[in-house]
């Protein structure tokens, strides 16, 4: 007789899946738990309650920025009136000292710029060019004229002269001196600064300057206190000239006594 084989099934591996199945029940309810738990929790009252708490946020929010809104609009106010209780013509010389200042002050910048830019330039051809003793020599020549003009010029500052620099990328125009007086124009060019030319109103400058060439000249526009009167026009003028071609020109301010000239540039050896 043929014994018949039975298959055997293990008690603890029937256990095993009895407790996988439960586990996942088990698991399955815990979540569904949780979901209505967390549905109850949002329930409208609670919803509208979250929403209520935020528009305060939001509102108290606003309220702050209208709170700084208004102190900055208070401040103003109060600066308008101050203002209002000086007179016109006081309150336009200082509107108009506020421009000459930022006009001169980025021309001065200009003329910074262009110092630097040039010691930059010096330094890269000294790390580039191979060791030279003429060029060495040269470079020593160039540093030495530097230092000797820096304490010429910080002698005459002292002695009340402004020293007048004319910008690298104008060095090949011919430099004129524009001095403005409350009535009196004065112009000299650099080569010849004891031949000057006087005129008695804008109308005689711009005339004279109409027989200009703009792109053969520079002018360095210099504006005394009671100048001040025609700085508009002039340099309203110089930035459209009949010709169509903007004139090329600098600005500083002087004072009542100071004096003014061009620095005297010497010729580098090649």
């Amino acid at each position: 007789m043929k014994r018949q084989t039975k298959l055997e099934v293990s008690l603890f591996s029937f256990q095993d899946i009895i407790t996988s199945v439960t586990g996942i029940m088990i698991l399955v309810t815990l979540l569904m738990a949780l979901d209505m738990s967390q549905q109850a929790e949002r329930s409208p009252s609670a919803i509208t309650r979250e929403m209520i708490e935020m528009s305060q946020a939001q509102l108290e929010l606003v309220m702050s920025e209208l709170a700084e809104t208004q102190d900055i609009l208070n401040k103003n106010v109060n600066d308008v009136v101050a203002q209002m209780q000086l007179d016109v013509s006081t309150i336009q010389r200082q509107r108009d000292a506020m421009a000459r200042n930022d006009i001169a002050m980025k021309d001065r910048m200009s003329r910074v710029d262009d110092s630097r830019n040039d010691a930059i330039d010096s330094i890269e051809r000294m790390k580039n060019s191979p060791v030279n003793p003429d060029t060495l020599a040269q470079e020593l020549e160039d540093l030495n004229r530097r230092i000797k003009e820096a304490e010429e010029k910080e002698t005459l500052a002292l002695d009340g002269v402004l020293i007048l620099d004319v910008p690298t990328n104008s060095q090949s125009k011919k430099p004129w001196i524009v001095e403005v007086d409350q009535n009196i124009i004065r112009v000299a060019a650099r080569e010849k600064p004891d031949q000057i030319q006087t005129f008695e109103s804008f109308g005689d400058f711009r005339n004279w300057m109409n027989t200009q060439i703009p792109d053969s000249n520079y002018f360095y526009l210099l504006f005394k206190p009671a100048g001040f009167v025609q700085f508009e026009d002039i340099v309203k003028y110089c930035k459209s000239p009949p010709s169509g071609v903007p004139l090329t020109f600098g600005i500083d301010l002087l004072t009542e006594k100071q004096k003014s000239v061009f620095r005297q540039l010497q010729e580098t050896k090649k």
